[in-house]
């Protein structure tokens, strides 16, 4: 019989133990013009407290960042990205549901809110498989996307 490996994935709050290791995450050149980098994140967290940024983990190693905030009482994934070299084995999928689970447990809301550059092909089609739909409005270049119902729990990869 052949063995198997457990996947363990976790969500944690980025501190000064685990900032290098989340420093250290990639995306392809073609995203970056998509979001902004971690340390402009980091950053953005550090001079506004709303923002909430979290490192992804599967079996005790980063593999993405996540950022979000209430801001006018509306809760916003701000920012969300799976490292480069483990792109494609549906960890985005996994770790997007895995947040709006923890999000619509931690915060009495029924949306959550997120912005995406409409040329950001392969983020819309994730996010609308999990159930955002565009609302008809932007923030800036981006176009906003609401996901106004609980998503199906099962968190299998």
């Amino acid at each position: 019989m052949k063995g198997f490996e457990i996947m363990v994935t976790e969500i944690r709050s980025v501190t000064t133990q685990n900032v290098k290791e989340i420093l250290a995450l990639q995306i392809a050149d073609e995203q970056k013009g998509f979001i902004e980098s971690i340390p402009e994140c980091l950053e953005e967290a550090e001079e506004d407290q709303r923002f909430i940024p979290l490192g992804l983990y599967q079996n005790q190693i980063a593999v993405g960042f996540a950022m979000y905030g209430v801001f006018n009482g509306e809760l916003w994934l701000d920012r969300f990205l799976i490292d480069e070299h483990v792109q494609g084995q549906g960890l985005g999928r996994h770790f997007l549901k895995k947040i709006i689970v923890a999000l619509q447990q931690k915060y009495p809301c029924t949306e959550i809110i997120l912005s995406v550059y409409p040329n950001n092909s392969g983020a819309i089609h994730l996010y609308e498989s999990i159930g955002f739909a565009f609302t008809g409005n932007s923030d800036g270049n981006e176009k906003i996307m609401r996901l106004t119902r609980q998503v199906d729990t099962n968190l299998e990869l």
